[in-house]
């Protein structure tokens, strides 16, 4: 089997067809859907065990809530495909050759991760791509050759949804998600580059994120989610520290888009939480390099007159205006959260 598409679910019974029905309409036949429901208490259930009982090539996992992660490597483990391709359940599939594509790519380049990107949706007026991953010119596709073009280019970022990935990669190398974490895919992410050799792109957006399910996994900052990235590039750091010198600015850079995320929602937190953690903080002001992720270059230009507490302050500043603009207008992709 070429692969199994993973589908955590939790009480998204308004989207949860759309979602079903998008990948069970592809042209390409090879392939097992396992949908876990992680405790839903709407309809999700009796959706999910309607589709199971309809086909065949469904797997059907019910688990009390565990969050995100727990339903993602329970997924991972009754997984039979040859490559893992996760899928949020409130977002789907544009277009019925995704599978057949994705196919063609596997026979020719036989690669241990495909790369795509999403279209995100806000309404069906209002949808858009980035098409970053039309600035990267490869001929090889070697991955720690490219890792810091993709990474500065956001083509390698921190999202599960957005890459192919060979499933005996994930099993050998104990690559599970992390649990009670509300931001899994920054460590998941940062531990997968070490060891991707070789790397195909997918240049058609298929993927398509809704922007306005407050209902989702995957959804909302919060201060908890906050104290979860700091948690996180504190543990990739230390765990850089360990590699060779590419691997650990292969990380780094990684890291600084989520560093800056980190700042932009500093006076979020309380005033005993920001005290525990601004040493570090200050500390890891290294990660604002240039050359390492295009937004973060914007931003050094913007404040390179600027003293390290006061662009703290006008990164919140900025959160707060784009908040009541309800706009994307610079930190717009999708996090993924746990309940």
């Amino acid at each position: 089997m070429r692969f199994s598409i993973i589908v955590p679910v939790y009480n998204v019974e308004k989207y949860l067809e759309t979602c079903l029905n998008s990948i069970l309409n592809q042209n390409y036949n090879e392939f097992e859907l396992i949908l876990v429901n992680d405790g839903s208490t709407d309809n999700s259930g009796l959706i999910c065990q309607n589709y199971y009982e309809k086909f065949e090539n469904i797997k059907y996992i019910i688990k009390e809530n565990g969050g995100l992660s727990s339903a993602r490597n329970e997924g991972i483990l009754r997984s039979q495909g040859e490559y893992i391709i996760f899928t949020d359940s409130d977002d789907y599939w544009k277009g019925n050759n995704v599978l057949f594509d994705l196919n063609e790519i596997i026979i020719k380049d036989n690669p241990d991760l495909i790369l795509h990107e999403e279209t995100r949706f806000f309404s069906e007026e209002n949808q858009i791509y980035e098409c970053n991953i039309n600035k990267i010119k490869s001929e090889e596709h070697k991955f720690m050759e490219d890792c810091f073009n993709l990474i500065y280019n956001e083509v390698y970022v921190a999202s599960a949804w957005d890459k192919v990935i060979k499933r005996e990669i994930l099993i050998n190398n104990n690559l599970f998600f992390p649990l009670k974490r509300k931001s899994e895919d920054i460590e998941w992410c940062a531990k997968l580059i070490e060891h991707i050799n070789k790397y195909s792109l997918f240049y058609y957006s298929f993927y398509i994120y809704r922007q306005s399910n407050t209902n989702s996994i995957t959804k909302n900052i919060d201060s908890n989610y906050i104290l979860d990235i700091f948690q996180m590039i504190k543990i990739c750091l230390n765990e850089g520290k360990k590699k060779n010198k590419t691997i650990q600015r292969a990380i780094e850079n990684f890291l600084t888009i989520n560093y800056v995320v980190l700042l932009m929602n500093y006076y979020k937190l309380t005033k005993t939480d920001r005290t525990l953690i601004k040493t570090e903080i200050f500390e890891w002001k290294f990660l604002l390099l240039k050359n390492a992720n295009i937004r973060v270059d914007r931003i050094i230009k913007i404040s390179e007159n600027t003293n390290f507490h006061l662009m703290i302050i006008m990164l919140n500043l900025y959160r707060k205006i784009n908040n009541y603009l309800k706009g994307k207008v610079f930190f717009g992709r999708k996090v993924s959260i746990n309940k």
